[in-house]
């Protein structure tokens, strides 16, 4: 009986270490899961939980908060900072040293519809209309900038605002719809 015990014990603890480690990968696995296809990415990036981002190029040390969208060909500078539960679609432009509130939204459809002529809408019926933010440049909390709209070098756009036109360097913008608060806004 002892010599039996003994062989069996390794065994068994083997396999409850097995499975303890499968368990804890698992675990592991499940909460920091990102999914991150064709992106280039700098040195340092820096990309939380449930993320997808497809086909990016990514500065050197920018981080990108817990479930972040980035489409493709979206290209983001260095020392960038994207809050959680961004939205940033394909065509998109961030220079250098940009900030993202948590639940930026950027569009990039001019008409967006689901259908034309009675068929789902594909991708050669649409039409691109990239946004650009230009370096230094702020974007407060829960904000939507509409297509093919530009933000100035360090300005800043207040939380909650919908940006329906250009901004320029250093601005101030907030509201629905957003309008010039300040010009020569110094963002230190």
């Amino acid at each position: 009986m002892q010599i039996e015990k003994e062989c069996h014990t390794p065994v068994r603890t083997w396999i409850k270490d097995l499975i303890r480690g499968f368990l804890a990968n698992l675990e592991w696995n499940y909460l920091n899961l990102s999914f991150v296809k064709n992106t280039q990415l700098g040195r340092g990036v820096k990309i939380y939980n449930h993320c997808n981002i497809f086909g990016s190029n990514i500065g050197d040390g920018t981080q990108i908060a817990s479930f972040v969208e980035i489409q493709n060909n979206t290209k983001i500078g260095k020392r960038c900072k994207i809050g959680a539960y961004c939205f940033i679609p394909e065509g998109t432009i961030l220079e250098d040293e940009i900030f993202l509130g948590v639940g930026t939204k950027i569009c990039n459809d001019r008409v967006p519809m689901a259908c034309v002529n009675g068929k789902l809408k594909e991708k050669k019926d649409w039409r691109l209309s990239p946004v650009t933010i230009k370096t230094g440049a702020s974007v407060g909390a829960n904000c939507t900038i509409l297509p093919g709209l530009t933000i100035g070098k360090n300005s800043l756009l207040g939380a909650g605002s919908v940006l329906t036109k250009d901004m320029g360097d250093n601005e101030l913008w907030y509201g629905n719809p957003a309008r010039l608060a300040a010009s020569n806004f110094q963002l230190k």
